[in-house]
């Protein structure tokens, strides 16, 4: 939601810099980030260990269910309320080791899950960020624990970025 404004700002100070967006999972972008196929990745620290990373912003984890779930009717819900439950893991997972969902679905497209959540398959963890104006009939719930992700930029940490990558990483510093 918020990398449109920002390329759009810095377009603006340095017009002659072209982008060119490449959209992909977190392991396909972290794979092209180490042999130097893309100059940085937008991607949730979680993901890219191990490399510099520069945080933007954080995005509350929710839980995403049909309408009509039992679990609609709380104002938060708790990891221990996703035990048993029929699961959909959306494309690049979570590490689930604190619960026990019953996975029935995998899919590597998050529109696709949540399409199926709309359907009545099952429920899934998706950012805020992607659940806002997202056009499917779910009802999303935040954690009573609260967890969150720190999204940011990160970039190979073998090469020092050079040129337009530089002046961009700099200016998101500031």
């Amino acid at each position: 939601h918020g990398l449109p404004d920002l390329l759009k700002a810095f377009s603006r100070n340095y017009p002659n810099i072209h982008f060119e967006l490449t959209v992909d999972g977190f392991n396909s972008l972290k794979e092209k980030i180490l042999t130097n196929q893309l100059d940085c990745i937008f991607v949730s620290r979680y993901s890219v260990p191990g490399l510099p990373f520069l945080a933007l912003d954080e995005d509350e984890l929710m839980l995403a269910m049909p309408e009509d779930h039992p679990l609609s009717r709380k104002t938060a819900v708790s990891l221990s309320d996703l035990d048993g439950e029929d699961f959909i893991l959306s494309s690049d997972g979570l590490d689930y080791e604190a619960i026990r969902p019953r996975i029935r679905y995998q899919l590597n497209e998050d529109f696709a899950t949540l399409k199926m959540v709309e359907q009545g398959f099952g429920v899934t963890i998706l950012p805020r960020l992607l659940l806002t104006g997202a056009p499917f009939a779910v009802c999303a719930r935040p954690f009573r624990e609260r967890y969150f992700r720190t999204l940011g930029v990160a970039w190979a940490g073998d090469i020092s970025p050079g040129g337009a990558t530089a002046k961009f990483l700099e200016y998101v510093k500031t």
